[in-house]
């Protein structure tokens, strides 16, 4: 992926700047260059294989370790659930604006092109499921209308079936925080 070469320039750059800036000016430059890139391109991250998705996930850490003045072998879980509190990991970034942009759709809040329903009533969530349709090609396994929704429909029926989208962020967020374990 593209993204890891202007990551890893500013990564260099914060590795020279993290002792003599304190961490609230680092973690701006963290947001401002490297989550800025990560949050804003999870139609392209969704098709991205593990590989690469890995790969991302090591930059992240290598940043917020940069950011934070940690050794570069702290462990990641504690980095996320102890240190940046409130900063996903890679796959959670994905998973969240990934599952924003379905609550939108679903909304009518945003205008798309993916059509979107709600399961009929009588089945297990009582309509708060979303149903896309899946062509049966390989480009289309990763695709946001096969993975988003699947990811859509694994969080909480309480969640998705929020009508405000500040609201869904916000409980969204806070339900893969509690699950940061699984996104590492």
């Amino acid at each position: 992926i593209q993204i890891t070469n202007g990551l890893n320039a500013t990564i260099g750059i914060l590795s020279k700047i993290e002792w003599t800036l304190p961490s609230d000016m680092l973690l701006k430059i963290y947001y401002a260059h490297v989550h800025s890139h990560l949050s804003s391109t999870p139609q392209i991250l969704i098709a991205a294989n593990h590989q690469d998705i890995n790969a991302l996930q090591i930059l992240q850490n290598r940043a917020l370790k940069h950011v934070f003045k940690l050794n570069h072998r702290f462990p990641s879980l504690e980095l996320y659930r102890d240190i940046t509190k409130r900063i996903l990991p890679v796959r959670a970034i994905i998973n969240f604006t990934t599952c924003v942009t379905i609550h939108k759709a679903t909304l009518g809040v945003i205008k798309t092109e993916l059509k979107f329903e709600k399961s009929k009533k009588g089945l297990r969530n009582d309509g708060i499921l979303v149903q896309a349709s899946c062509k049966n090609s390989i480009f289309m396994v990763n695709d946001i209308t096969c993975s988003g929704v699947a990811m859509y429909n694994a969080i909480p029926k309480e969640i998705r079936s929020l009508t405000g989208v500040e609201v869904f962020k916000e409980k969204l967020k806070s339900f893969l925080l509690k699950n940061i374990e699984s996104f590492l």
